[in-house]
């Protein structure tokens, strides 16, 4: 393995992975950097430094993107949204709340019901990684994915929100994943790092670029 000209190490790298893996393995009750740090048997400064230039975000936003990710399980499998959000490790229902149209486009009730009543629009464009797609309801981005044909990620876009309205619509979103694709150009990105650590960078650094996005 060699590090590639802008990116990290392959020490680095590693440390990222052992890092991920202890972030997962804390489910809930995510540490903080010292202690992820004192953990891994490393300074908290170096940590971070590492871990943002591999993946282009910090422990903590990774650390906040499985959140989300332990959020939406539990919604699919059914769990009540009190019950969801707390197993996820929500320390309460207005944080929640407060991110839910950044972090979901809809409401969590909805988001659990499949997007039923929910009008969603999105729009594919060609980046350098391959197709992605940009979905959005009235409430914000609900679905951001790569892949490289666009039958796949239109498959997957309905199987996520299997009750909701999905139409195609480019000139509503062509901007705004414009301004996605290039808010991530300049970003880092460990590619040989696990498909599903690598997938939860790449939602936390789109859900940065969203907010940096006037």
């Amino acid at each position: 393995c060699h590090p590639r000209e802008n990116g990290a190490s392959p020490a680095q790298r590693e440390l990222v992975a052992r890092a991920c893996a202890a972030l997962d393995a804390a489910g809930e009750h995510a540490p903080t950097l010292a202690e992820l740090g004192a953990q891994l048997g490393i300074s908290p400064f170096h940590l971070q430094r590492s871990f943002k230039r591999a993946m282009g975000i910090t422990p903590r936003q990774y650390a906040a993107a499985r959140r989300v990710e332990r959020l939406k399980m539990q919604l699919k499998q059914g769990e009540n949204v009190t019950n969801a959000l707390y197993d996820a490790g929500y320390g309460s229902s207005s944080r929640l709340y407060e991110q839910a149209p950044e972090r979901l486009g809809m409401t969590p009730a909805t988001y659990g019901r499949g997007g039923a009543g929910a009008q969603i629009v999105y729009t594919i464009t060609s980046t350098a990684l391959g197709q992605l797609l940009v979905a959005a309801t009235a409430r914000g981005i609900c679905f951001v994915s790569l892949a490289y044909d666009a039958p796949a990620l239109e498959s997957a876009l309905a199987h996520e929100f299997p009750a909701a309205e999905i139409t195609r619509d480019d000139a509503a979103l062509q901007a705004w994943a414009g301004d996605i694709v290039h808010e991530l150009s300049s970003d880092a990105s460990a590619l040989d790092l696990p498909l599903d650590v690598r997938a939860t960078a790449f939602q936390q650094r789109v859900w940065q670029a969203l907010r940096a996005i006037p």
